[in-house]
């Protein structure tokens, strides 16, 4: 890797990406600061917090934090043209989310939060209108609200691996719906509502589910 990438020992810049991908790193505090760089990836890392370094790059649109130690969402709101965040394999809670500023990310469509701990969906997800692709799978979830069909873009929805005992979303209510994953999970539907789910979608994965079924 040439001296002029700005990062001589870890990471790569490739097609305007900052890659610096299971680095070790705790802080992320001296990203090197490079013009017209869009997309950064800190994955596989060691770090708690949303690096405030990352303020240099507002126009960043899309970041992967997954498999860190991330507890908070502190200075997201510095990112607010970022479309895709992944933040999968990270401890964050529902209540760190409900009370961050995730809110202002009003560019995003693409949120993966698979595998952290979720007891409850944070309502404040429901403010983020342009999600086309939402990952809540491996968490800890026992209902979703039916709030989340607020998010009328949605296409993609991973739900699989909660603990999810009913499912009583309208997945009707989502227009744009495509595609939805329940695996793993243990709940009661009526005849209809599978049905329903069928009509709506063209993939449905209901792989290691407990579902029973009763007519209507």
């Amino acid at each position: 890797m040439g001296t002029d990438s700005g990062i001589t020992s870890i990471g790569s810049i490739v097609k305007k990406t900052i890659d610096l991908s299971d680095s070790r790193l705790e802080n992320a505090e001296k990203i090197p600061r490079i013009e017209a760089i869009s997309a950064i990836n800190l994955s596989k890392n060691l770090i708690a917090a949303i690096p405030s370094s990352l303020t240099y790059y507002s126009n960043l649109i899309k970041l992967d934090l997954s498999h860190n130690k991330i507890t908070t969402l502190a200075n997201i709101s510095n990112l607010p043209q970022l479309q895709g965040l992944n933040l999968s394999n990270n401890c964050l809670t529902s209540e760190a989310i409900q009370e961050s500023k995730i809110d202002s990310l009003k560019q995003l469509t693409m949120l993966n939060l698979n595998n952290n701990q979720l007891t409850t969906f944070p309502l404040i997800l429901t403010t983020l209108r342009g999600l086309t692709d939402l990952g809540l799978a491996n968490n800890e979830l026992a209902e979703l609200p039916q709030e989340i069909t607020a998010l009328k873009n949605l296409k993609f929805l991973s739900i699989k691996n909660n603990k999810l005992e009913k499912l009583t979303t309208d997945f009707g209510l989502f227009p744009k719906i495509r595609g939805v994953s329940v695996a793993g999970n243990q709940f009661t539907l009526t005849s209809h509502q599978m049905d329903r789910l069928f009509s709506l979608m063209s993939t449905v994965h209901l792989e290691d589910s407990k579902i029973a079924i009763k007519q209507n």
